[in-house]
């Protein structure tokens, strides 16, 4: 299988070598985050996303987030290939796909 990830090279890659969540990953239409980081001043979470797109998301869409310190801010990673997004310490998890449709229909 060859697949491709926009901004790098195509590469080949047996499907045999492969987890059932990384075929996932390289064939599925979802959203999935590359990169994530917090934007203190303007209180945003800033993602470059797998297909090369970025995309803000306000700290209001976080509910679960609201008495949350700087720091915590600030310790979020994108886990499961990159779906969902994760405050361990809080023990806190979005789905990216849930996130932006929030966003489309105006919560954030």
């Amino acid at each position: 299988m060859t697949v491709g990830i926009p901004g790098s090279d195509f590469i080949t890659i047996e499907k045999s070598r492969l987890t059932p969540l990384e075929l996932w990953a390289f064939t599925t239409d979802e959203p999935l985050v590359k990169s994530i980081e917090f934007d203190e001043e303007h209180r945003v979470y800033k993602a470059v996303l797998r297909d090369g797109r970025h995309v803000e998301f306000s700290l209001e869409l976080f509910a679960e987030l609201k008495d949350a310190t700087g720091e915590q801010l600030h310790d979020v990673v994108a886990v499961n290939m990159g779906s969902v997004l994760q405050w361990s310490e809080l023990d806190v998890h979005y789905y990216v796909s849930g996130l932006l449709m929030d966003m489309q229909v105006g919560k954030g």
